[in-house]
């Protein structure tokens, strides 16, 4: 398996701590000391924040150094439990019969394949 740049890795789970905080870009970029388009930069995996930020990011975040720069496997049950998780659901259950099937295809997808070496669409005709 590929190792993803450590940008990526950053950038993921940068953004997965980030949005279980709840907190908007604009308080995180004060809390720092820094510019709000420094912090875009790391969502578009163009930069990494400064070193000496790092801890100061980390207690914002609620989460350890290693957390942030190591890959980890994804979970899909976090990503919909996170804040977007209710929002997820609410629209799933607004699906009629045949959006249900298709989204329960895909979450099988992802859940059987998280190497995503094929597409979705591909899996759909194989």
């Amino acid at each position: 398996m590929k190792e993803k740049p450590i940008t990526e890795v950053f950038r993921d789970n940068f953004l997965y701590y980030f949005r279980k905080t709840g907190k908007q870009q604009k308080e995180l970029a004060e809390f720092l000391g820094i510019s709000s388009p420094a912090i875009t930069k790391w969502t578009k995996c163009t930069g990494l924040p400064q070193m000496d930020k790092l801890d100061a990011l980390c207690d914002f975040l609620g989460c350890s150094r290693s957390q942030l720069v190591t890959e980890r496997n994804v979970n899909i049950y976090e990503i919909y439990t996170d804040r977007k998780g209710n929002d997820f659901f609410r629209k799933y259950n607004q699906l009629n019969d045949a959006g249900v099937e298709q989204a329960d295809r895909f979450l099988d997808f992802l859940l059987s394949d998280p190497t995503n070496k094929k597409g979705y669409r591909e899996s759909l005709h194989a």
